[in-house]
């Protein structure tokens, strides 16, 4: 999905500047130690758009296939210890001032996207 994104974005937005976590990319032992050590901690979400709008100084947003990933039927946070530390990190991103979400599928980011661009 974050493949997908990122060419929607370089169509869609081509002045846009944005990044892409590397989650998900099979690393060698050592690369992978190398990568954690480039990092502030867990946690970091997979899509940052470098776009001041409506006060805010960026998008980030942790992408999940589907809401149930995130959340229990009844609404409820997941009891699951990255959920938490991403939902943890994503309310530190918020109260230092990015728009910082949790997002499900493509077609929900990418109207989660324009909607924030449009702001």
């Amino acid at each position: 999905m974050q493949v997908q994104i990122a060419k929607y974005l370089k169509l869609k937005h081509p002045d846009i500047i944005f990044r892409m976590d590397m989650g998900g990319i099979k690393l060698n032992m050592g690369q992978a130690v190398l990568w954690s050590r480039m990092q502030s901690g867990r946690a970091y979400p997979d899509c940052f758009i470098a776009e001041p709008r409506s006060g805010y100084s960026g998008l980030f947003l942790e992408l999940k296939h589907s809401k149930n990933e995130v959340y229990r039927k009844n609404g409820e946070l997941r009891n699951l210890k990255h959920i938490i530390e991403q939902h943890e990190m994503l309310m530190e991103l918020t109260r230092k001032g990015y728009y910082a979400s949790f997002s499900y599928g493509f077609d929900y980011t990418i109207e989660l996207i324009e909607n924030y661009l449009k702001c």
